[in-house]
């Protein structure tokens, strides 16, 4: 008996090896996966921003139907004083800062002004 000597496969020219066909593939849908994962994020955050936008303006829609009710009574302040609260409660669960902010320093800007006036 002969020797046999072990069989090796033919290298093909142009046919790549199946594990980097396997990575390469593997990497692709990695790649995919995280940009999918980045716009569906990007597009949350959007509609985040219109639905607390939608709310801002309903709002000023409601505040002007309730100054023409109240006739200019005082009851506006308060009113808006609670609302603008409650924008801030919105502005946080949507995950809105811009808008957290500016309401936050609004309010301030708000309580501060009682505070300055000269008393009698």
């Amino acid at each position: 008996m002969q020797d046999e000597l072990p069989r090796q496969q033919p290298e093909f020219i142009g046919v790549p090896d199946t594990k980097d066909v396997v990575s390469s593939d593997v990497a692709a849908l990695s790649n995919n996966i995280a940009r999918l994962e980045t716009e569906l994020d990007a597009e949350r955050e959007q509609r985040l921003e219109e639905r607390f936008r939608w709310i801002c303006a309903m709002s000023l829609v409601l505040d002007v139907l309730a100054v023409s009710a109240l006739d200019g009574s005082w009851l506006f302040v308060p009113i808006f004083m609670l609302q603008l609260i409650v924008m801030i409660g919105f502005a946080k669960a949507y995950g809105v800062d811009w808008a957290e902010q500016l309401i936050g320093q609004l309010l301030h800007h708000l309580s501060r002004q009682d505070l300055n006036k000269p008393k009698d």
